[in-house]
């Protein structure tokens, strides 16, 4: 028996030997060895205020922490310092909008460099409503928490300590919303308890791309960290394991309704399409909208482009991330750090991602950097990502899509990726951006501030320009053009032959091309360059010219504009059909400027209307533009309506993004005999696929409609104009689906109806967006494009 527990004794220790040494050899603590390269774009920061100093001894500078505007149209900028103070800026001179220490009075707690005043947001309606919210660190004796901590807190000596401080989030309301001195009042929305003294409730803010009637507009995103850790050095990365726990709202994205009321406080409202409002569990809180966070303090959307939602999530030991903001995502943290494996109570070590890893169905990062340190630092040399922006200004047109962050730590990097690499399922490659103070090129941020610390912020104007804030020096600089900037802002116009057509012009701004025939008074084409085109040609009127006096529908495709409501043609011109060919197809003249063309029709006959298009592209975007204007030169009032017809190739399919609530209670209205046999409406998401059998036509309320091809995607927008009446059963926007031999699809949008009198014009702008396909998925990538 001795000798069987010896041999056992043996084998088990084998065992053990052999596990650790596997454990030793999958640990990782060089987890991204590639160094992030100097980027070839280079930016200059320009200072425009500096705001009073608000702290004593070594650290008098106001710690600024947000830059933002009210949406207003006023121009002015509002940046807070978390001692207490939000500030207006008008014209470079920054004064007191209130004082948000002296209001809260006492209960205002600042007793750690994460704590005070962290961030505010104004209310998409803040013109009209005056609203707009803050939260501020306060103590615990100031209220109640709605959410208070459950578990036993402890520290890295097993103590059981008490909480640390509440979060509250308050709703402001003034008098006067184009005051620049707050008065008004005030109410309390939430108050989360904090367990440590770090890592609290970060930004706030409204999604700034949805519109009225949108799900999304008037809802209010709260990013909430983990609750800290417990204490430095760190003996449990998420000591209460927060991050994976559906039961608080620590390591959370909050999404509410601050002016419902369904809530249990019955201070704010629950949306309805929030990810974990039924999922039968009574513990799970309704406001999460995404889970599995370490410190997402900063969030933005892409106000281009396809409208991602990029979250900025602040990193343990190794791993700094970027996220999309994904409905009901769950980002791994507590159990994730980047895309490893992390364990809780080693910080320092990181594990490759198990074989299995599909199963646990976590959301990874789309960009990671991790913590170089370079060799010759001695002592601490902290790292932490702070979010930005997507570029979306003018003044420094190479930046144009670039998503644009930044390092707060010792480490005082600016990063930059281009916004359409961040993809779901994959890893776009950061670059560093290269700073210019004036005419100097720096190596650091830090270079510019004179300090060991960044603590970087970022901002953004109603413009779409990019500011900085510093908590070290209280400055608020603003991104412009550096010295070596040298992408102007160009677009070509070309003369060509197309497809038989003399005098047709090809626009192009390096990426896009867009075909103008005024020949035939349409834009024939719009493609990427030296890509396939995605509108519809018919090759058998190639090169014919139109003959107005036809009774066959010259249908040469593309993309044109016709009166509505086709109802009244028979009436106005005589002939229900085909449409009147000074609208559709007529020789118009093309008016060619260094940047665009205008088609410019003769007066129609009927209508007394002359027909003005102007196409254009946006200089570093794959967008086309076309506003048609209709002039009313003579004859009789005429009620009419803008139609813009586009003509694209057979789809794999085509979708709608429906209005929550449609004004139709089926989501659109009949227009042809029968309906589509393959149309479906899922969860605001219309959908349908050309029958090559017969042609049908839906008219719906849509603003956005996208075709989809097998490598690109075409979204068109044209937003519905609320409260005014619109041609076809009220419809702004219809599709149509052409049966064989014409394999092609028509995607409409119309104006408003209106009288038009002699001398009047009204129009009618189409932004025609393409989109390279990055899933295998139709539906599932038309989501993702259209919001839904």
């Amino acid at each position: 028996m001795n000798k069987f527990r010896l041999l056992y004794f043996i084998a088990l220790l084998l065992l053990v030997i052999f596990v650790v040494t596997k454990i030793s050899v999958a640990q990782i603590t060089d987890p991204i060895p590639e160094p992030i390269k100097k980027s070839q774009l280079s930016v200059s920061l320009e200072e425009v205020v500096q705001i009073p100093n608000s702290g004593t001894d070594g650290e008098k500078a106001a710690r600024l922490n947000l830059l933002t505007y009210a949406g207003d149209g006023s121009g002015r900028l509002f940046v807070n310092d978390m001692r207490g103070k939000l500030y207006v800026i008008v014209d470079g001179t920054a004064t007191v909008y209130m004082n948000l220490k002296q209001l809260i009075c006492a209960d205002f707690t600042y007793e750690s460099g994460q704590q005070g005043f962290a961030y505010f947001t104004f209310h998409p309606e803040f013109a009209q409503n005056g609203i707009f919210y803050t939260v501020t660190s306060e103590i615990k004796d100031s209220g109640t928490p709605d959410f208070p901590v459950t578990k036993p807190i402890i520290d890295s000596d097993k103590n059981i300590i008490e909480s640390s401080h509440h979060d509250v989030i308050r709703e402001w309301k003034a008098t006067n919303p184009s005051s620049n001195i707050f008065a008004g009042t005030s109410r309390e929305i939430l108050r989360i308890e904090e367990p440590y003294p770090d890592h609290n409730v970060g930004q706030l803010g409204f999604n700034p791309n949805a519109k009225p009637g949108d799900d999304d507009y008037g809802l209010l995103y709260i990013a909430v960290a983990d609750g800290g850790s417990d204490g430095f050095p760190v003996s449990d990365t998420d000591p209460l394991d927060n991050g994976q726990y559906l039961g608080t709202p620590l390591g959370k994205v909050l999404r509410i309704d601050p002016l419902g009321n369904n809530s249990a406080n019955g201070q704010y409202g629950i949306p309805n399409d929030n990810p974990f409002v039924a999922d039968n569990d009574p513990k799970t809180l309704g406001e999460i909208w995404a889970y599995g966070l370490r410190n997402p303090h900063r969030f933005s959307w892409d106000t281009g482009g396809e409208g991602k939602m990029l979250i900025a999530d602040t990193g343990q030991a190794f791993i700094e991330e970027v996220n999309l903001g994904i409905k009901g995502a769950n980002y791994g943290w507590g159990n994730r750090e980047g895309t490893w494996v992390i364990k809780e109570n080693n910080e320092n070590v990181l594990f490759p991602l198990p074989q299995d890893d599909a199963r646990y169905d976590y959301t990874y990062p789309v960009a990671q950097y991790d913590h170089y340190i370079p060799p010759e630092i001695e002592g601490y040399y902290g790292i932490a990502i702070t979010g930005g922006y997507v570029y979306r200004g003018k003044a420094i047109p190479e930046l144009v899509g670039q998503y644009i962050f930044a390092d707060f730590g010792s480490d005082a990097r600016f990063f930059h990726v281009p916004v359409d690499e961040l993809v779901d399922g994959k890893q776009a490659t950061i670059k560093e951006l290269r700073l210019f103070d004036g005419d100097r090129e720096v190596d650091f941020f830090l270079d510019i501030l004179g300090k060991g610390r960044s603590d970087v912020g970022f901002g953004v104007d109603e413009e779409g320009e990019i500011y900085v804030t510093s908590k070290q020096d209280g400055k608020v600089r603003k991104l412009v053009s550096s010295p070596e900037s040298s992408i102007p802002a160009k677009i070509t116009v070309t003369k060509t032959n197309y497809q038989g057509w003399q005098d047709s012009y090809i626009l192009s701004n390096g990426q896009v091309e867009a075909v103008v025939v005024p020949k035939v008074g349409r834009v024939m084409q719009f493609r990427f360059k030296d890509g396939e085109g995605t509108f519809w040609e018919n090759d058998q009127l190639f090169g014919q010219v139109p003959n107005p006096k036809s009774l066959e529908w010259n249908n040469f495709g593309g993309d044109k504009t016709w009166p509505a409501p086709q109802s009244e043609w028979k009436q106005i011109t005589g002939r229900s059909w085909p449409p009147p060919a000074t609208f559709d197809s007529i020789p118009v003249t093309a008016r060619i400027n260094p940047s665009e063309v205008t088609l410019i029709s003769p007066v129609d006959p009927f209508y007394g209307i002359r027909v003005y298009r102007q196409i254009t592209l946006e200089p570093h975007q794959p967008v086309m533009r076309i506003t048609t204007t209709y002039e009313k030169v003579k004859g009789k009032p005429q009620n009419v309506s803008v139609w813009i017809v586009t003509q694209l190739r057979d789809p794999l399919a085509v979708y709608a993004a429906l209005p929550q609530p449609s004004l139709f209670p089926e989501g659109y209205n009949k227009q042809s005999e029968n309906l589509p046999a393959n149309l479906k409406i899922n969860n605001g998401l219309l959908s349908l696929t050309r029958d090559r059998n017969q042609s049908h036509k839906i008219g719906s309320d849509a603003s956005r409609l996208l075709w989809m091809g097998e490598k690109v995607a075409v979204r068109i927008d044209s937003p519905r104009v609320l409260g005014l009446t619109y041609p076809d059963n009220n419809s702004s926007a219809e599709i149509y689906t052409n049966e064989d031999p014409k394999a092609y699809v028509e995607l409409e949008f119309l104006s408003p109806l209106k009288t038009l009198k002699v001398g009047e014009k009204m129009d009618l702008t189409t932004t025609y967006t393409l989109i390279p396909r990055i899933r295998d998925n139709a539906e599932q990538e038309a989501r993702k494009i259209l919001g839904r």
